[in-house]
């Protein structure tokens, strides 16, 4: 015994010895002075393509601009690999990057807690940074603060992207072209035909005609027999269920909400489940407050919310049975085990996949390499979005991506970095260089029938190809570029996700749920073991795998809603959502 107790102790000798050299190894920049080093990721761990040609502009051409420093960059194969090396280097205190990617979906919220990161807020709204002052209003770095402070650089296009349905317009010009084909006896209460896809998909029911055609025609033509009429992966991103659920104009839109005074989405526990609260407009306090699958008639609960906000949605019922049809007609092909459906569509084995609009130029490369006379368009399947509706995406301002600057960086180094983010973001030129690369060699703007530039688009055809992921360095509203694409619709509805009326602000956009320093009956409710599988227990009845989904759903509802535990814990949470918001609410009065 008394051996082994020397053998470990001196293992742990070693390793605390041995951890820092390795972390210095991994980390090769060491603060060189010259340098501004830059800790992202990539697929592989590799140098997209393209950008070590815009790295060597940079710093051949304008490096000079900005104290002669040059710019150096490590990427990790993969996000988790970076998010674990992030924290290992800062557990060890050996950060030795100049700039590192964060997150609120990361580790943000806590290493700004914890004073990791340089407070930037003194070079935004500054004279002496004109190009920050340019791109980042004041309004937009307020509502980008953790902690109180600016612990890095948003970095963001839009406040909520749009997804749409890519699928194969050569396969529904044929859809449409078959007027003898018979619908099966499951598409009885659907009214469409053949005609109706004639000038493309315009509504759920001919996109569901769609569907059903394919699925009837595998093996047939261009159309493969194993072929997925709408692919999507097994844990229910981006999945059919999407298409269904938003197939009608929704009865409460966000900016209904915050007319009325109700604070939604607020993400707790991870985002393991939603808050949401009621502020009376006469005493200006939160009076009610609602937590995922708590009792509606707890005290305070849903039921004190105003008319209107009362009753859940029940709309669920309708979208599950579709789903389950769809998952048994064979609709989205063996759900239940995929993981590679963005890669299937583009092979050409699927008829549709849901994905971000500003994907849609890659996907049709990727589909005609496969296939070279395939051609894709849009099928936008949200009905509020496909109206262009106003005040439809709620949101906070607050972006999802951020640039930090650990403090480990010497501070006579951190106005020289700011001064290259205020040269990337002075000029349209400066920033497309990192965003879309090197014009006429990366990129070019699109030009119409006629060959007049059309200003402000970019078009990648013909290009050599440039890779490097913008939303982890450049993304922002000041600087867009909208992409040209085959499909006239795909320019229409990107000009509609840059509109400020398609936003509605939340109120108090600012206010966070912490999970921090609260009582102990807090942090009990919420590991309550339960609530850590809520969220996942939806995915098999939105990818429609469960028998019955209705009367299944509706137990499985009632089983949480006489679970004594978990209701106690749910109704600990909402007491202290109230608490945290009415003490927010008197901070900032």
């Amino acid at each position: 015994m008394k051996k082994k107790i020397i053998t470990v102790g001196a293992l742990l000798l070693m390793l605390a010895m041995v951890l820092p050299l390795l972390v210095a190894c991994n980390n090769p920049s060491d603060n060189d002075p010259g340098t501004i080093s830059f800790y992202l990721w990539n697929a592989d761990g590799l140098m997209p393509a393209g950008f070590e040609k815009v790295l060597q502009k940079y710093n051949d051409e304008y490096a000079a601009q900005n104290d002669g420093l040059k710019l150096k960059f490590k990427f990790e194969a993969t996000q988790d690999t970076y998010k674990q090396n992030l924290n290992l280097y800062f557990s060890a205190k050996k950060t030795n990057y100049d700039v590192v990617f964060d997150a609120q979906w990361l580790l943000l919220e806590k290493f700004s807690t914890r004073g990791y990161y340089y407070d930037l807020a003194s070079y935004f709204n500054n004279d002496e940074y004109p190009g920050l002052k340019k791109a980042f209003s004041t309004e937009y770095i307020e509502n980008n603060k953790f902690s109180g402070g600016v612990y890095g650089i948003p970095v963001t296009e839009s406040f909520g992207d749009i997804s749409v349905t890519f699928i194969r317009k050569d396969w529904r010009e044929q859809c449409a072209a078959d007027t003898s084909w018979t619908k099966p006896a499951s598409l009885a209460q659907n009214t469409a035909k053949a005609a109706d896809l004639i000038d493309g998909i315009d509504n759920f029911y001919e996109y569901e005609y769609y569907i059903y055609w394919v699925k009837d025609h595998a093996g047939s033509g261009t159309i493969k027999s194993d072929v997925i009429p709408m692919v999507c992966n097994k844990d229910g991103q981006y999945s059919a269920y999407e298409i269904i659920s938003r197939r009608e104009p929704a009865n409460v839109l966000p900016s209904d909400y915050y007319k009325n005074g109700i604070k939604t989405e607020i993400s707790i526990n991870s985002g393991l489940i939603e808050g949401e609260v009621y502020i009376d407009e006469r005493s200006g306090e939160a009076v009610a407050a609602n937590v995922t699958n708590l009792n509606p008639s707890a005290p305070n609960g849903k039921s004190a919310f105003p008319s209107g906000f009362q009753t859940e949605d029940t709309s669920w019922q309708q979208n599950y049975e579709i789903v389950r049809r769809w998952n048994v007609d064979g609709m989205m092909g063996d759900v239940s085990n995929e993981t590679e459906s963005n890669n299937k569509f583009k092979l050409g084995m699927a008829a549709s996949v849901l994905q971000s609009i500003g994907n849609f130029n890659e996907y049709e490369e990727a589909v005609k390499k496969a296939e070279p006379s395939a051609e894709l368009e849009i099928f936008v399947q949200d009905a509020d979005i496909r109206n262009k509706k106003e005040g439809v995406q709620a949101t906070d301002y607050r972006a999802w991506n951020f640039l930090a600057i650990p403090k480990n960086v010497p501070a006579e180094k951190v106005p020289k970095i700011m001064k290259f983010f205020d040269w990337l973001f002075s000029s349209q030129e400066n920033h497309d260089l990192f965003q879309y690369g090197i014009k006429g060699e990366h990129w070019d703007e699109a030009k119409d029938e006629s060959g007049n530039v059309i200003q402000g688009t970019v078009s990648t055809v013909g290009k050599q190809p440039y890779t490097f992921t913008a939303y982890l360095l450049t993304w922002n509203p000041t600087y867009i570029r909208l992409p040209y694409a085959s499909d006239a619709k795909v320019l229409e509805y990107s000009h509609y996700m840059y509109s400020p009326e398609r936003y509605s602000p939340q109120l108090y956009s600012d206010f966070l749920f912490s999970t921090v320093g609260r009582s102990s009956s807090v942090s009990t409710a919420l590991d309550n073991p339960s609530i850590a599988s809520m969220k996942s227990n939806l995915v098999a009845y939105e990818l429609g795998m469960t028998k019955d989904p209705v009367s299944s759903y509706s137990g499985y509802i009632n089983s949480l809603r006489s679970d004594t535990a978990l209701q106690k814990a749910l109704t600990e949470i909402q007491k202290d959502l109230l608490l945290q918001f009415n003490e927010y609410l008197a901070k900032n009065k």
